[in-house]
């Protein structure tokens, strides 16, 4: 081997080494670049994902409490109502006037 074929192939493992660097080297920017914006999504996906559970919780109280509220109202009207299943026919009759003509009773 001559020394211009020597220093041919040096320089040749010369430029493919630093070839290979520098490709390695923007690969890792563009990658770090891209993960950092990855990062930066699954970060905001992640707080909508909280805000969005929050405000399903805060809704499933709100329902909860509304629904509470309105049965406890009906329980109370229902008890009210239903307290005397039998009617009290001496109020329901006492405003009424009768004579005897109205009732056309058979002789």
């Amino acid at each position: 081997m001559t020394t211009g074929s020597i220093m041919n192939n040096l320089v040749k493992q010369s430029i493919l080494a630093g070839g290979t660097f520098a490709g390695g080297m923007i690969a890792g920017f563009l990658m770090g670049s891209k993960r950092t914006e990855m990062l930066a999504v699954f970060d905001a996906a992640k707080e909508k994902s909280r805000s969005a559970i929050g405000s399903a919780k805060s809704r499933r109280e709100q329902f909860t409490e509304t629904g509470m509220a309105r049965l406890e109202y009906l329980k109370g009207e229902w008890g009210n109502t239903f307290k005397d299943p039998i009617p009290d026919l001496y109020k329901a009759t006492e405003s009424l006037t009768l004579d005897e003509l109205e009732l056309n009773l058979p002789r």
